[in-house]
């Protein structure tokens, strides 16, 4: 029966483990002050990358910097997969225009030195309109859903969480992330984008996914700004492959809501607004299919065909409704 026992909290040990693997680029993990690419648990292109241990982090001050990430679950359970990236940018960043800053996102183990055509990700761009720091989908648009820039993001404490959605099929999957500013407290909402979300997923990245093998990688793509100091710099403490959703908004200040039920067939009763609050329905595409103003009665979503839907209202957190 001990033996047994033994067994069982072994067995329970590893799903444990398996729910998340992190890194902290400690020398107790293992790592030495080497480029990244040398030492374990991270692809050999990632050369540009440079571990400091007393710090416990990686940083680069070039241009298209890879660092791929070898570590992966071995399976996922439900539905979703996360990764999520602490990191900063250090310097002046003088830049004109829309500067794509850096890509955070997915890759599998069987195209790892593919290039974008074989990844998921989001852009972290730099929105010249306000100075801000603003997350942009795959195709370097804006996310139908709003998402709001994060300001005062050069040497704040920053957070990206990325998380894949994998459906019945490629073209029910799709990709949600969100900006945290951990210094300013501030957050981006949830962005969303889906209905296949690109040839990577379609072909490559769904084939093996519900297998756990699924990668997490971050890039940089501009960090010199051409003014000749060289003082831009960005430097990642930690990262995190999670089986599930790490998009909860338990880090910042919003409010919440809850639903009377989830599927839900033609009616759905909410609780926790407030009387005349506006909320709006978004498909997987991030088409605005309803807005309501909450007026305490059930809302009607019987012309709504079924499928996953997310509901979203200023001020609460974001929800994801699942139609019958």
């Amino acid at each position: 029966m001990k033996k047994l026992y033994t067994i069982i909290i072994a067995i329970f040990s590893s799903v444990v483990l398996q729910a998340q693997i992190t890194t902290n680029f400690s020398a107790t993990e293992g790592y030495d002050n080497v480029a990244l690419g040398i030492n374990p648990n991270w692809d050999n292109s990632s050369s540009s990358w440079f571990v400091n241990t007393t710090n416990e982090k990686v940083s680069t001050s070039a241009n298209s910097a890879d660092a791929l990430w070898t570590k992966e679950l071995t399976s996922i359970s439900g539905s979703t997969v996360s990764f999520e990236v602490n990191f900063s940018f250090n310097g002046d960043f003088l830049h004109s225009g829309n500067a794509l800053m850096a890509q955070i996102g997915f890759y599998n183990q069987y195209w790892i030195n593919a290039g974008a055509s074989k990844r998921d990700y989001i852009y972290l761009t730099f929105n010249s309109f306000n100075d801000n720091l603003k997350i942009s989908n795959k195709n370097n648009g804006n996310f139908e859903i709003t998402t709001k820039d994060v300001s005062s993001w050069i040497d704040s404490d920053l957070t990206a969480k990325v998380s894949l959605t994998i459906g019945t099929s490629a073209a029910n999957s799709y990709l949600s992330a969100r900006l945290i500013n951990n210094t300013t407290n501030e957050s981006t909402e949830i962005g969303t984008y889906g209905n296949g979300i690109g040839p990577s997923i379609v072909n490559e990245i769904y084939a093996y996914a519900n297998n756990g093998h699924v990668r997490g990688f971050f890039k940089t793509l501009t960090l010199q700004d051409g003014d000749g100091t060289n003082t831009e710099f960005m430097g990642v403490s930690s990262v995190s492959l999670t089986n599930g959703s790490t998009l909860g908004t338990t880090d910042v200040n919003l409010s919440e809501f809850m639903l009377s039920q989830n599927p839900v067939d033609d009616r759905l009763e909410l609780s926790g607004l407030n009387l005349g609050t506006t909320l709006s329905i978004y498909n997987l595409t991030g088409a605005k299919v309803d807005s309501y103003v909450y007026d305490g009665s059930p809302l009607n979503l019987g012309h709504l065909n079924s499928g996953v839907y997310f509901m979203e209202i200023p001020g609460y957190t974001v929800k994801k409704l699942i139609k019958k």
